[in-house]
Order: structure tokens, then sequence, then C-alpha cells
């Protein structure tokens, strides 16, 4: 479904939706920034948008689990968990998320 798929201009809008998807689930997001996507020439685009996280092991489970229900598409590409020694319940997380948006040709 195409409302599935963002366009640029709505870039801003779903940064604002990971963030509150990761305040519902009691992530603290420290680093959000969207990277260089890939297949412009394509009737839609891949846009991987990096994540630095600090939360519990169970946190960001049902963080992962409000992704993958969103409306709009979202992939997990990449996720890295170190322990922190002075706070073992809470994790440094690197998440490298993608969307698709719409191409504009």
């Amino acid at each position: 479904r195409s409302s599935m798929l963002s366009t640029k201009a709505e870039i801003p809008s779903l940064l604002e939706e990971l963030s509150g998807i990761a305040h519902r689930s009691s992530v603290k997001i420290l680093e959000i920034r969207p990277e260089a996507g890939t297949g412009q020439e394509e009737a839609f685009r891949e846009i991987p948008i990096f994540i630095k996280a600090r939360c519990g092991y169970h946190r960001l489970g049902h963080f992962i689990s409000r992704l993958e229900a969103a409306e709009r598409i979202f992939e997990i590409k990449d996720i890295k968990i170190k322990g922190r020694p002075l706070t073992p319940r809470s994790h440094d997380v690197s998440l490298l998320v993608s969307t698709f948006l719409l191409s504009e040709n």
C-alpha cells in the first residue's frame, strides 16, 4: 500500500513517529538521523535511519515489536547491543532502521 510509504517531505514526521514509538516503549533516544538513501531511479527508495538509544533489553523488545506493528514500513537492518557495567539493566543500543520513500519521479 502506498500509505505505508512516505515522501521526502514527510521525513521530519517520520523521525517524530520513530521518537514517539521509542518514548512509548521507554527507550531513550540519544541520537537519530537519516542516512543517504538508495534506489533513486526506482518507484521507491530506501532511507536508512541511524538510532542510538539507551534502554533495558525488554524495553528494546517492546520498541522493535511496535516498529513491526507500525503503519509505515520499517525494517531493522542492523542492531548492536552493548552492556553498561555500572547499570547492568540498561544497555547502549545502535540500530539501523530502514524505511521506504516514494520516488518523486
